[in-house]
């Protein structure tokens, strides 16, 4: 890959054989943070059981698994993109980007990792002094 990836760029990664798609969220402390894109079919469930979840009140392990924004970036329309589980990305050995997000996606996210509860602190930490001064 050249050059460093940004906060919104997607990129594939290599993961037992299959290859899967991120969007990359940031580097701290050499720990890599992404949130994958899902599936169409993925990303239905995703919603139906996002939805299932507001109707009840949902546990705090519930809210983590919720934290996602669905894209409308060319290529990535109605795909979800996954934060909740953004700090079990350790290390990503090659990273190939493949586009950025729209500025629109780019703003959902960055909206819903400093709004959430379920996402790493440091991260929500470091979104809120990278993009809001």
């Amino acid at each position: 890959m050249d050059g460093m990836l940004v906060f919104g760029d997607v990129f594939t990664h290599e993961d037992m054989n299959s290859v899967k798609e991120y969007v990359f969220l940031a580097e701290i402390n050499s720990l890599t943070y992404a949130a994958r894109i899902l599936d169409s079919k993925q990303t239905t469930l995703l919603r139906q059981s996002s939805e299932r979840s507001a109707i009840r009140r949902p546990s705090e392990d519930a809210v983590r698994l919720y934290c996602f924004v669905v894209l409308t970036t060319p290529g990535y329309e109605n795909r979800a993109a996954h934060v909740g589980m953004s700090d079990r990305q350790t290390e990503f050995p090659w990273m190939d980007k493949v586009c950025a997000l729209v500025a629109a996606d780019i703003e959902l996210l960055k909206k819903e990792i400093i709004e959430s509860d379920g996402v790493p602190i440091v991260l929500k930490k470091y979104v809120k002094a990278a993009f809001n001064g």
